[in-house]
């Protein structure tokens, strides 16, 4: 299982207990490092309704004493795309170095 394909399995909200019947072995193997160190650097986002206790679900931050629940549902966060004035900041800032 390579990075590429967990990513585009958590790309869409996906239930872990789903993700892990999906992937068998490979999800102890090499997934759950990978959604671990994604939700440590706050690119995934965690929902849980505490199986079902509460009916909106709430948003976990990562901490070291926090674990994934099979009822928990997860999501790779978007990539967030560069609005026209940070574009533009960047261009002039590039423009600027190469011709100075």
């Amino acid at each position: 299982m390579e990075h590429k394909e967990i990513s585009e399995l958590v790309n869409h909200e996906i239930q872990v207990s789903n993700l892990s019947k999906r992937l068998g072995t490979d999800f102890h193997k090499k997934a759950v490092s990978q959604l671990y160190e994604w939700w440590r650097t706050n690119r995934l986002i965690v929902k849980r309704t505490w199986n079902k206790a509460i009916q909106n679900p709430e948003t976990i931050i990562y901490s070291n004493n926090e674990c994934l629940l099979p009822d928990d549902v997860i999501q790779l966060k978007a990539k967030k795309r560069l609005g026209l004035r940070s574009y533009i900041k960047s261009s002039k800032a590039s423009r600027e170095f190469v011709t100075s």
